[in-house]
C-alpha cells in the first residue's frame, strides 16, 4: 500500500497543466514622452520615479504631514488589510497541493434491553463500549493542475493587492501634497488680501480726512469704502476655504478636524533634482496599477485552467489508521489495530453545459484582463505625457504671471503718483489697484498650479514607491 501511494504522488507532482500558459500581452510603446525634452529620455536606469518621495518633495512641513498620513491614513490601513486577506487566501489554496491529515477520537457505551433480544452476540451482560483513537487522511492528486492553478490564481491576486497598496501609497503622497499647496496658495492669497486691505484702509482714512477738509469728494470716499468692502469680503471666504483644506488634510492624515501647523512665511520654491525620466517601456514596471493589471490579468489566465481540468476525473486517496477497542484498558494493545487504504474517481459525464460554460466564462474574464491591462498601460503614458506638459506650461504661465505682476504693482504706484499730481483722477488709481490685486492672485494661483503639476508627475511616473516594508514581501 506504501508503494502504491508513493506511485500516485509521483504521478501527482509529474501531472499536467490543462490551463494555457501565461504571455504578457505586447504593449505598443512610445519612443518618447509627448512634452518632455529629448535630453530627459535617455537609456539610463536612473528616472525621477527612483527617488524616495522625501527627496522629492523637500518641504519639512509636508514631509512631516505624509509620513503622519502613512502611519494614519484610513485607506492604507484597508490596503494593509487586503493584502493579509490576500496572503491567507493563497495560503488556503496553496495547502491544497499537500494530504490533508485528521486525528480523531471517539468512545461510546450502550445499554442493551433482554426483553427486545438485544444481548451482545458471543457474551453475556448488557452493557458494550467502543474506544478508538485514529488518524484520517484525504488527498486530491492534481493530476491536471486544478489545485496548481487555484494556487496560482491566488497567488497572482495576493501580488495585485500588494502593487494596489503601493498604489494607494503614492495617491496619499500626492493627495497630502496636493492639498497642502492647496493650502500653501491659499494662505498666500490670504496674505495679499490682508495686505491689500491695509493699504485700502489708510486710503479710506486719507480720503477722508481729505474729504473732511474740503479737498477731496464724496465720490471717492465712497469709491474708497467699496474697495474696502470688496477686499473685506475676500478674507472671510478665504478663511474659510483655509479651514476647510485643513480638515480635509486631516482627514487624509487620519485625524480629526483641526488647524494644520506650518510656517507663516510663504515659501513659493519647488525645486525637483534634474533626473531623467527614464524611457516609457520602463513605466510599465514602475507604475504600481498597471503591474496589479497585470497580476489580475495572470489570476484570470490561471482560472482558465481550473476551469478546464474540471473536464477530466478528479482522484482522491484516502486512508485510515488508527487503534479501536470495546475495552478502555486493550485500546494500544496490538490487536485494536485498524487500517485501510482507498481511492475515489469522480468523472462528470453530462453536466448540462456547465464546464463548457464555465471554461468560456473564464476565457471572457481572461480576455477583459488583456484589455483593462492594456488599458492602464496607456492610461500611464497618457497620464505622464499630460505631467509633463503641465509642468513646462505652468512654469511658463508663472514666468508671465510673476512679469504681469510686477508690471501691475509699478503701474498702480504710477497711477497713484499721477492722482496725488494732480494729473488723473482716481477711478485710474482703482483700476490700477485692482488690476495689481487680480495679478497677484493670479500669481497665487500660478505657483499652485506649477507645484501641483509636479505632484501630478510624481504620481503619473509611480515614483517613490519602492518600499522595504517586509508585508510587501511575496510570499515563498
Amino acid at each position: 500500500m506504501r508503494r502504491a501511494l508513493m506511485a500516485l504522488g509521483v504521478l501527482a507532482a509529474a501531472g499536467c497543466m490543462v490551463g494555457p500558459k501565461y504571455e504578457q500581452p505586447v504593449v505598443p510603446t512610445p519612443a518618447g514622452y509627448r512634452g518632455a525634452d529629448s535630453a530627459a529620455i535617455v537609456d539610463s536606469a536612473k528616472s525621477i520615479a527612483d527617488l524616495p518621495w522625501f527627496e522629492y518633495f523637500r518641504d519639512t512641513t509636508l514631509q512631516r504631514l505624509v509620513r503622519t498620513a502613512i502611519d494614519g491614513n484610513f485607506d492604507l490601513r484597508i490596503a494593509t488589510t487586503r493584502i493579509a486577506q490576500a496572503e491567507a487566501q493563497y495560503g488556503i489554496a496553496k495547502s491544497g497541493l499537500y494530504p490533508q491529515v485528521a486525528a480523531g477520537a471517539g468512545a461510546s457505551a450502550n445499554q442493551y434491553s433482554i426483553a427486545a433480544g438485544q444481548v451482545p452476540t458471543g457474551g453475556a451482560g448488557h452493557y458494550s463500549g467502543l474506544y478508538s483513537v485514529d488518524l484520517g487522511l484525504n488527498w486530491e492528486l492534481d493530476l491536471w493542475g486544478r489545485v496548481r492553478s487555484l494556487s496560482a490564481s491566488a497567488q497572482a491576486q495576493y501580488l495585485a493587492t500588494v502593487d494596489a497598496r503601493r498604489g494607494v501609497m503614492i495617491s496619499l503622497i500626492a493627495s497630502v501634497s496636493q492639498a497642502y499647496f492647496d493650502l500653501r496658495e491659499l494662505d498666500y492669497e490670504l496674505a495679499i488680501a490682508k495686505a491689500t486691505l491695509q493699504t485700502r484702509q489708510g486710503t479710506l482714512q486719507l480720503f477722508t480726512n481729505r474729504f473732511q477738509g474740503g479737498v477731496a469728494s464724496g465720490l471717492e470716499v465712497a469709491q474708497a469704502q467699496g474697495d474696502v468692502a470688496v477686499t473685506q469680503a475676500t478674507i472671510p471666504d478665504l478663511e474659510r476655504r483655509i479651514a476647510q483644506q485643513e480638515n480635509l488634510i486631516n482627514f487624509l492624515l487620519g485625524q480629526g478636524p483641526g488647524q494644520v501647523v506650518r510656517p507663516a512665511v510663504l515659501d513659493t520654491a519647488f525645486a525637483v533634482p534634474a533626473i531623467p525620466l527614464g524611457l516609457p517601456s520602463t513605466l510599465l514596471e514602475r507604475r504600481p496599477d498597471v503591474m496589479a493589471s497585470e497580476q489580475l490579468l495572470v489570476s484570470a489566465n490561471a482560472d482558465i485552467g481550473v476551469a478546464k481540468a474540471d473536464y477530466f476525473p478528479r482522484i482522491s486517496l484516502t486512508g485510515l489508521f488508527g487503534v479501536a477497542s470495546t475495552q478502555l484498558s486493550s485500546l494500544f494493545s496490538a490487536n485494536a489495530i485498524i487500517a485501510s487504504a482507498g481511492g475515489q474517481l469522480l468523472q462528470p459525464i453530462f453536466t448540462g453545459g456547465r464546464i463548457k460554460q464555465t471554461v468560456a466564462f473564464a476565457y471572457a474574464r481572461r480576455d477583459e484582463a488583456i484589455a483593462q491591462y492594456l488599458k492602464s498601460a496607456q492610461s500611464a503614458f497618457r497620464e505622464t505625457s499630460d505631467a509633463l506638459i503641465a509642468v513646462q506650461r505652468s512654469g511658463e504661465v508663472r514666468t508671465a504671471t510673476e512679469a504681469q505682476a510686477v508690471a501691475l504693482k509699478e503701474a498702480a504706484r504710477l497711477a497713484r503718483v499721477r492722482y496725488d499730481g494732480g494729473l488723473s483722477n482716481y477711478l485710474e488709481v482703482l483700476d490700477a489697484d485692482r488690476r495689481y490685486f487680480q495679478a497677484q492672485n493670479e500669481l497665487a494661483q500660478s505657483l499652485g498650479a506649477q507645484a501641483n503639476a509636479y505632484v501630478a508627475l510624481y504620481l503619473a511616473l509611480g515614483g517613490g514607491w519602492t518600499a522595504t516594508d517586509s508585508t510587501e514581501a511575496p510570499p515563498r
